[in-house]
């Protein structure tokens, strides 16, 4: 959906999921009604593209009401819900792909050759950081189990692998998504000096040109 202040496209996103849905909430909710426990497990619901988290004392604050919080005290936001629920979450965009969704949102309103440029630029990045990612853990990644256990074997593994990975093949906002392919191959089992010698072996490779998407 396009991103419009004042019925002008700006190209740009103007929250993400979360702030989205936490504010419909906060100005939907009758006044003195909703609790902040209520109102955490029902953004948390809308929330379907991230893990919503709360931390602190949740028992002890969790019962007291929004209102408290939000807004002066006695008055009321009593504001219309107007968040389309499904709209929402077909217009999010992953945070990793926000700059690729920007520039091609931007090439769109201008088929500039200088906007052009940018936007394959940023395409063939993301084409070289899932072919390091395929290079690193493809098989893996593909028959590897949902969720994620820490133990502190993997903890240390994962560790030096980010390392090595940083120091043979450079980190960028781009490949920060390959933090969970070291990862996965940490859980696989392998020792890390085999884990520490694939990283070096693949990033050999990417700066040799022999890694494609």
């Amino acid at each position: 959906a396009a991103a419009r202040v004042g019925g002008v496209d700006i190209g740009t996103c103007l929250g993400d999921l979360f702030s989205v849905n936490w504010l419909a909430d906060s100005e939907s909710a009758p006044h003195g009604k909703e609790t902040l426990n209520a109102q955490f497990q029902r953004v948390k619901q809308a929330t379907n593209k991230s893990h919503v988290m709360r931390y602190g004392q949740v028992r002890r604050f969790g019962p007291e009401h929004v209102s408290d919080f939000q807004g002066p005290a006695g008055q009321a936001l009593g504001a219309e819900p107007t968040l389309d629920a499904a709209l929402a979450e077909a217009s999010a965009v992953d945070s990793r792909h926000v700059r690729l969704h920007y520039l091609r949102r931007r090439y769109e309103r201008t088929a500039s050759e200088a906007d052009a440029e940018l936007l394959q630029a940023e395409l063939r990045q993301e084409e070289e950081v899932a072919g390091l990612g395929e290079a690193l853990a493809g098989e893996e990644l593909r028959s590897a189990p949902g969720g994620v256990s820490w133990t502190p074997a993997r903890l240390a593994c994962h560790e030096r692998a980010v390392e090595e990975f940083g120091a043979s093949c450079g980190w960028s906002d781009a490949r920060l998504p390959l933090s969970k392919a070291l990862y996965i191959l940490c859980a696989a089992g392998a020792p890390t000096t085999s884990v520490v010698d694939r990283v070096r072996e693949v990033c050999r490779a990417q700066q040799a040109g022999e890694i494609w998407a």
